[in-house]
């Protein structure tokens, strides 16, 4: 995960003007692909949405010049709870597009899905520096506490990333 933070931060450097999270963040050469037809079992599901992510890991990666495994990060690790959202765009709004309708982050920032027995799926991100305060924005307006940050000091240790 620590090359994932280090692409995302190489797409994004600190002190890059940011002003339209929306683009920014769901470049076309990253999409997620959905299999088509759409997969109808949960089981399914699931391993098609590690796929979608994994698929974006693996296009960034591609694309992104090789960049060094420990990076001096300076963003922010998200947590999106993804059948918590009750799709009121008041995230997408104020985050300018960093998080769509349904509070999804823009998926150049996606580095992991996984699902939690008690919580359900869940997707992770890391926020850039010059994309945090469009994601605390977000984070702000949004009604059910889908998405917010954790802290992981063995991916981004407490005293390097942006507080």
């Amino acid at each position: 995960m620590r090359g994932c933070i280090a692409e995302i931060d190489k797409l994004y450097p600190v002190g890059r003007q940011t002003t339209d999270p929306k683009q920014m963040t769901r470049s076309r050469e990253f999409a997620p692909e959905w299999p088509s037809p759409a997969p109808l079992t949960f089981d399914i599901v699931r391993e098609v949405k590690i796929g979608m992510v994994s698929t974006v890991c693996r296009k960034r990666s591609a694309a992104v010049t090789r960049v060094k495994s420990n990076p001096s990060v300076t963003g922010k690790l998200l947590v999106y709870e993804v059948d918590g959202t009750v799709w009121c765009g008041g995230s997408e709004a104020v985050s300018k597009g960093y998080f769509d309708l349904a509070d999804e982050p823009g998926w150049n920032t996606w580095i992991d899905y996984y699902e939690d027995s008690d919580l359900g799926p869940r997707l992770l991100c890391y926020v850039p520096q010059p994309l945090v305060e469009f994601a605390y924005d977000g984070i702000a307006a949004n009604p059910v506490a889908c998405i917010y940050w954790i802290e992981c000091p063995e991916l981004i240790p407490p005293n390097e990333g942006v507080s």
